[in-house]
């Protein structure tokens, strides 16, 4: 029988595939948002030891301050709860009632139900407390381009609708696209119920703008730069079209190698063969040759994708839609209750 010696061998193929892969992959591993370090989250779980220590004193004011820090460093829903817990004994009952609806998904993602049912029952029974203010804006006011109450924006959505807000008083100021300018301040109660008619055209003259910026400071929006959905997108499609070149690389090269280890039995230790093995061996390299192009080409493609990831701006979290509007308490104060209950 005639052995023909055969040219290549798949093995430094395999070992250049594998890295190219791996390549990709660390690309990848990189990308994912990182964890927040130890000393984070030490300084959160500090500054909740330090707000628990002050509640228990029943000193609510200044542990609302702790509490707010460590659910900025390490967001929970038991130190929701204690925001909650705290901004009702200071009475600002419409914030602890906002703190609360603002643990339950938390508490859900955590899978804590009896936080869950905590926040509920409590949210529920202040409800029937809340003070409760309307600023109905009229048809011919439409052109209002901004409102203000307590000096935060108060968005579209919430006109001429009843927004919760704490007892006490409370400044309205609404700006119209010609300058004018309508201000009004109110004071309510505990359950209270209050509706305020903005006029059709305010009768008050706008200031000058530097007298104007002494009372208010214009709310202002985080800018997002242009180019960030654009860039996202190209990231996602390039990234997808790598990983799928990679990914049909890697089928094909496994079909080359199951090829080629078909026709051991036509070949010797000295890879020779014979014939038909030298021909099945020969088209199985021809196509590792393939599956290694599309490697190295799904793992350039994939790191572009990757690229152009990390380079394009993050969206504000602050973009995303509100369901509630919170008037008259910091907004910090959406954080909550109980670590320390268990």
């Amino acid at each position: 029988m005639e052995l023909r010696v055969l040219g290549g061998s798949l093995r430094r193929r395999t070992l250049v595939l594998v890295v190219c892969i791996a390549g990709a992959l660390a690309l990848l591993a990189e990308a994912r948002p990182a964890r927040a370090d130890d000393s984070t989250e030490r300084a959160a779980e500090a500054a909740f030891a330090d707000g628990l220590k002050l509640m228990k004193a029943d000193h609510c004011r200044e542990a609302l301050e702790r509490f707010r820090e460590s659910q900025r460093l390490d967001p929970a829903s038991g130190t929701l709860l204690n925001i909650a817990y705290c901004e009702n004994n200071v009475g600002h009952v419409a914030s602890a009632w906002l703190a609360y609806r603002q643990a339950i998904p938390l508490a859900e993602a955590s899978h804590k139900p009896q936080h869950i049912q905590m926040a509920q029952d409590a949210a529920n029974g202040l409800e029937p407390e809340l003070p409760l203010l309307t600023l109905s804006v009229p048809e011919a006011n439409q052109r209002a381009l901004s409102i203000s109450l307590d000096g935060q924006a108060f968005e579209r959505s919430a006109w001429s609708v009843p927004v919760p807000v704490d007892p006490g008083r409370h400044d309205v100021v609404a700006v119209l696209e010609d300058g004018q300018r309508w201000e009004r301040s109110v004071t309510l109660a505990r359950a209270e119920r209050m509706t305020i008619e903005l006029p059709s055209r305010p009768a008050t003259a706008a200031p000058p703008a530097a007298a104007q910026s002494a009372h208010s400071e214009p709310s202002k929006t985080p800018a997002r730069a242009p180019h960030s959905e654009a860039s996202r997108t190209w990231a996602y499609a390039t990234g997808g079209v790598g990983l799928a070149t990679l990914l049909t690389g890697s089928a094909l090269f496994v079909s080359a190698r199951l090829k080629y280890d078909s026709a051991d039995s036509g070949c010797d230790g000295q890879n020779r063969c014979n014939d038909a093995a030298y021909t099945t061996r020969k088209s199985a390299i021809g196509r590792a040759e393939l599956a290694y192009a599309l490697g190295g080409a799904g793992a350039v493609l994939t790191g572009v994708g990757v690229t152009l990831w990390l380079t394009s701006e993050t969206p504000s979290q602050n973009q995303g839609a509100q369901a509630t509007i919170l008037v008259g308490g910091d907004a910090e104060s959406a954080r909550l209750l109980l670590r320390g209950y268990w």
